[in-house]
């Protein structure tokens, strides 16, 4: 299943079966496991290794999403 919307709303809308929702968010949570010597600078190639199916214009497109979002490592 796809997060589509926020889960308070999903329940409001009872999109969702429940009356109760727990959810937890973490940022920045991924910097530990991230090479730090090392990062990822081309993320092109990155996205095509990590989903070998991708053609190169996804793999661009991915680049382009991800562009300035921040320091590689980030």
């Amino acid at each position: 299943m796809f997060i589509m919307q926020r889960p308070a709303e999903a329940l409001k809308q009872g999109k969702v079966n429940g009356q109760e929702l727990l959810s937890i968010t973490n940022a920045h949570e991924g910097t530990i496991f991230v090479n730090q010597v090392d990062p990822i600078t081309n993320v092109s190639l990155y996205a095509s290794m990590l989903f070998p199916k991708f053609g190169s214009q996804q793999a661009e497109e991915t680049a382009q999403m991800y562009a300035d979002l921040g320091t590689p490592v980030q």
